[in-house]
């Protein structure tokens, strides 16, 4: 499953970069006005502080070696990277805009944040990274992580041993009451689907390193749901086979005791 605290670091510096935004926009405002005062510099450049701390934690994280991420996280941390680059390049044209205005010296957060960015974003999305070289190398911005010669890559998220293995017994009990015990009644078949149905899901969930996300509109009520349940509700309600007829075991036994037997052919017509 995905890690809980690195989607909760990731919640968090998205909202901290929707606070610098804001101050980011007081400020921009302010210089346009011809209004700017050091205390709306001076909270802009607080409100980067935080964001670019949080964010280099975050990805200090991701980039652990004792971690994995899934695909759908390797995503949001591509953008959320993506986001604070072209962030931090037109943050910056803002702030030497204001640092001109007052006078003073232009004092950005520093750290490795843009080093780690740029070599994580280089090794996911050549093509875009380029793009975005080009605009920090006219900034005169740092691009020592986009000219890095390795490769940054997460640990991608292994097999998930509790799915894969609830997986293997659900669909072992599906089959053993489809192939062996037999269907004697409704509700058997129904527990025989659910089973396969939903052990079918966890060994998907549990192979494949991530989850699958579905939305269905059953009778007008919709229900999103992700993981094995996704693949549950898939296999279930879209099952394309309807089930087939099917004489239960023991009246098949019972018609064959009470059928009496055939004269032989020699006894015909004596």
């Amino acid at each position: 499953m995905p890690n809980q605290s690195l989607d909760a670091q990731y919640a968090a510096t998205l909202e901290l970069k929707g606070k610098f935004n804001s101050s980011l926009s007081d400020l921009l405002t302010e210089i346009q006005e011809q209004s700017l005062t050091h205390k709306t510099y001076n909270h802009a450049l607080s409100s980067l502080s935080a964001l670019i701390t949080a964010f280099e934690n975050y990805l200090t994280k991701a980039s652990s070696d004792t971690i994995d991420i899934s695909k759908t996280q390797t995503e949001d941390i591509l953008a959320s990277i993506e986001n604070i680059l072209f962030l931090c390049a037109n943050s910056w044209e803002a702030f030497k805009a204001a640092s001109e205005h007052l006078d003073t010296s232009i004092t950005l957060p520093t750290g490795s944040y843009l080093f780690t960015s740029q070599a994580i974003f280089k090794t996911y999305k050549k093509q875009k990274a380029k793009e975005i070289k080009s605009i920090y190398t006219t900034l005169n911005l740092p691009i020592n992580g986009f000219n890095h010669k390795k490769s940054l890559k997460f640990n991608q998220m292994k097999i998930h041993l509790p799915q894969t293995i609830a997986g293997s017994i659900l669909l072992s009990i599906g089959i053993l009451l489809t192939f062996f015990i037999g269907l004697e009644t409704g509700p058997q078949y129904y527990i025989s689907r659910i089973s396969i149905a939903l052990g079918v899901g966890f060994l998907i969930t549990g192979l494949t390193k991530d989850y699958i996300k579905t939305k269905l509109n059953i009778n007008g009520t919709t229900i999103t749901a992700s993981g094995a349940i996704a693949i549950l509700l898939i296999l279930y309600f879209f099952n394309p086979a309807p089930p087939p007829a099917y004489t239960p075991d023991s009246k098949a036994a019972q018609a064959t005791q009470s059928t009496p037997p055939s004269a032989p052919p020699s006894e015909i017509g004596h």
